[in-house]
C-alpha cells in the first residue's frame, strides 16, 4: 500500500494518510469501513487494523515524500508514525533532509541514501524497461538518454521512456527525444507530455484537459464510473472504448487507491495545474462541476458526504453550502463519528464569516419541526445541535437546545431510562463551563442514579458518572467528599477491566491529582507511578505511544519535583520506570 505525499490536495494532511491506509486495510480484511479523524486514534485505528492481518499475509506500506507533510500538529516529525510494526509488516518511507529524515535517524531505522542514477545503471533500466514491453532503442540513441543530465532523475527516465515507447512514430524518434530531453524539470516535462496527450487522445472531446482538470478538483479522486459520467454527454457515460486508449497512456501518471483514481504524484498534479487551471475562476467552475454531479445523487453516501460539501467550499456557493449543512439528514450524518464532527466543525470555520450559525440553526429547527419525515428524529438533532454549539463555546444557543433534548427524551422514555442521562451529562457539562456548578450537580447526581438503577452498582458507566461527580466536587473545593467518589471509581474499573487497563490509569490519574490537592504527596507519587506503568505496558503493546502518556508522565515529573527531588533523580527515576518497556523517556516529553 503506497502513499504519495502530495499528489492530491488532501494528501499531506496526516489525518488523512492514516484514514486512507486504515480504510484500505479495513477494505482488505472485509471489516467496517469507518476510522476515526483524530490523531490519536487514528494512529490506533492504523495498529489495530494491522495487527488483525493474518500471519500468513504480508503487509507493506510505503510513504513517499514525508518532508512534503503540512506542518501541522508536528507532522513532519512523525509522531504520529508508529515506533514498530507487526512482525508481517513493513515499512518503506522517503523523505529530503530536514526534520523527517532527522527523526528516521532518531529511530535507528535501517537508512539508504537514494543518489541520481549513474550513466550506467541509466543504460540498464532504459533496457531493461522498454525490454519489458517488447520495445528496444538502438545503442545511440540509448546512449543519448543516458547521458542526459536529467535522466538521472528516475521519474523523469521512466516518463520520458514511456512517450517513446507509447506516443513516437519511429520516423520521428530522435525529433521526439530532443523534444523531451530539452525539459529542463520534471514538470516542463509533464506539460509537454500534457501537450501529446492532447494531441493524441482528446478526439474532438477535450478529453485530457477535462479528465485531468476533474481528478485535479477531486477532494479524494474520482472512480473510473464517476469519471466516464462527468465525461459523457446527455446523460450518457463516455464510451469505455474512448476512454481506455489515454487511460493506458497515462497509467503511470495516475493511480487506482480504494477504487478511486488520482494523481501519482505531485509533478504531474502540479504541471495539470499549471497548465489548466490558470484563474480562481478555472477552479472554480471544476469545483462547481463537481458539486453538480455529487448534487444529483439522491442517496446520502459516504461518497457525496466526502464531496459535495468540500466542492460547495471551494466553488464559493455559499448559499448551497449552507443549506447542504443544515439539511437534518446531513447534520445527524456529520454527527455520527469523530472525524465528521471535526469535518463540520471545520466547514463552519469557514461559513461562519458569512453566516451566524446559531441562527442558520435556529431557522433549520423550526424547517425540522413542520417536517413530518424529520420529527422522528428531532430529539436527537435537538441534543447533537446542543453539542455542536457547546463545541463552538456558543453557549446560549446550546443551552435551550440541551433542555429541550432532555425534556423530550424524558417524556419519550421516561426520567429514569438510560437514554435521559446522556442529555443530563451534556447539560451539566455546559453549566459547568459556564460556571453554573450548582446547578449542574443535580443533574450529575441525577444521572449517576439512573446508572446505578439500571445497570447496577458496579458498572463501568457508574464508574465515568462517579469521577464526573468527583471532579465537581474538587472543583469546589470539597475535596473529603470527592475522594470515597474517586476511590469507588477506581474499584469499579479495576473489577470490570482488570488492573491493567488504560481507564484504570486514568481513573489513578484522578485520584493522585486529588490527593495532591490535599497535600498528600507521598500518597499520590505511587498511585502516578503505577498508572504511567499501566500506560508504558499498553504503549509496548500497541507498538506506540498511549495518547495520555505524555501528560502522565508532566504530571509524575511536576509531582516529583514539588516533593523537592533534584532534575537528576526525576530523570533516573522516569528511566528506571520506561527501560522494562523498551521506551526512552526524558524530562521533555
Amino acid at each position: 500500500m503506497a502513499h504519495y505525499v502530495g499528489s492530491t490536495s488532501e494528501s499531506t494532511d496526516v489525518v488523512q494518510v492514516l484514514r486512507r491506509i486504515t480504510l484500505e486495510l479495513r477494505h482488505h480484511l472485509g471489516l467496517s469501513a469507518d476510522a476515526a479523524v483524530a490523531p490519536e486514534q487514528a494512529r490506533v485505528e492504523l495498529l489495530r487494523a494491522l495487527s488483525q492481518v493474518p500471519a500468513s499475509d504480508r503487509v507493506i506500506l510505503v510513504f513517499d515524500g514525508l518532508n512534503q507533510l503540512e506542518d501541522v500538529n508536528h507532522a513532519r516529525d512523525l509522531g504520529w508514525l508508529p515506533f514498530e510494526f507487526p512482525t508481517n509488516v513493513r515499512v518503506v518511507v522517503s523523505t529530503l533532509p530536514g526534520r523527517s529524515l532527522d527523526t528516521v535517524r532518531r529511530r535507528q531505522w535501517p537508512e539508504m541514501t537514494v543518489r541520481p542514477l549513474e550513466v550506467g545503471e541509466r543504460n540498464k533500466l532504459i533496457v531493461a524497461y522498454l525490454a519489458e514491453y517488447g520495445k528496444r532503442l538502438s545503442p545511440e540513441r540509448s546512449k543519448r538518454i543516458a547521458t542526459s543530465p536529467s535522466s538521472a532523475n528516475p521519474l523523469f527516465l521512466r516518463a520520458i521512456l514511456d512517450e517513446l515507447r507509447i506516443g513516437s512514430e519511429h520516423d520521428r524518434l530522435d525529433e521526439h527525444i530532443a523534444h523531451y530531453l530539452d525539459a529542463t524539470s520534471p514538470a516542463e516535462l509533464y506539460d509537454r507530455i500534457l501537450q501529446r496527450w492532447e494531441r493524441d487522445y482528446s478526439g474532438g472531446r477535450d478529453l485530457v484537459r477535462r479528465s485531468l482538470s476533474l481528478l485535479w478538483a477531486a477532494r479524494r479522486g474520482l472512480s473510473e464510473l464517476e469519471l466516464l459520467e462527468l465525461l459523457g454527454e446527455d446523460g450518457v457515460s463516455l464510451p469505455q472504448e474512448t476512454w481506455e486508449p489515454f487511460y493506458l497512456a497515462a497509467e503511470h501518471s495516475l493511480l487506482a487507491r480504494s477504487d478511486l483514481l488520482d494523481f501519482s504524484h505531485d509533478y504531474v498534479r502540479a504541471a495539470v495545474q499549471q497548465r489548466y487551471i490558470k484563474t480562481d475562476h478555472d477552479a472554480e467552475r471544476y469545483h462547481g462541476e463537481l458539486a453538480d454531479f455529487f448534487a444529483r445523487r439522491l442517496t446520502l453516501c459516504d461518497r457525496k458526504l466526502d464531496e459535495l460539501p468540500w466542492q460547495l467550499q471551494r466553488a464559493e456557493r455559499w448559499e448551497s453550502f449552507k443549506k447542504f449543512l443544515t439539511d437534518i439528514s446531513v447534520f445527524l450524518r456529520f454527527r455520527e463519528d469523530e472525524r465528521r464532527k471535526a469535518e463540520l466543525q471545520s466547514y463552519w470555520l469557514r461559513l461562519a464569516d458569512i453566516f451566524d450559525p446559531c441562527e442558520i440553526y435556529r431557522r433549520a429547527v423550526a424547517r425540522w419541526e413542520n417536517d413530518l419525515w424529520a420529527i422522528a428524529r428531532l430529539p436527537s438533532a435537538l441534543g447533537d445541535l446542543g453539542s455542536f454549539h457547546y463545541e463552538r463555546a456558543e453557549y446560549e444557543a446550546a443551552e435551550p437546545l440541551l433542555r429541550r433534548a432532555l425534556d423530550i427524551r424524558e417524556q419519550s422514555y421516561g426520567p429514569e431510562h438510560p437514554r435521559v442521562t446522556t442529555s443530563l451529562n451534556n447539560l451539566a457539562a455546559l453549566l459547568q463551563a459556564t460556571n453554573r456548578r450548582a446547578e449542574a450537580e443535580p443533574l450529575i447526581r441525577r444521572a449517576l442514579d439512573i446508572y446505578e438503577q439500571s445497570y447496577g452498582p458496579e458498572h463501568p458507566h457508574v464508574a465515568k458518572s462517579l469521577n464526573n461527580l468527583a471532579a465537581l466536587l474538587q472543583a469546589t473545593n470539597r475535596l473529603a467528599e470527592a475522594e470515597p467518589l474517586t476511590r469507588r471509581a477506581l474499584a469499579i474499573l479495576e473489577q470490570s477491566y482488570g488492573p491493567e487497563h488504560p481507564d484504570v490509569a486514568a481513573s489513578l490519574i484522578n485520584l493522585a491529582s486529588l490527593l495532591q490537592d490535599t497535600n498528600r504527596l507521598a500518597e499520590a507519587e505511587p498511585l502516578l507511578r503505577r498508572a504511567l506503568e499501566i500506560l508504558l505496558k499498553s504503549t509496548r503493546a500497541t507498538r506506540h505511544a498511549h495518547p495520555h502518556l505524555r501528560a502522565a508522565i508532566a504530571n509524575y515529573v511536576a509531582l516529583l519535583s514539588e516533593m523537592g527531588q533534584s532534575q537528576q533523580d526525576v530523570a533516573a527515576k522516569l528511566r528506571a520506570l520506561a527501560e522494562p518497556y523498551g521506551v526512552t523517556l526524558t524530562l521533555g516529553e
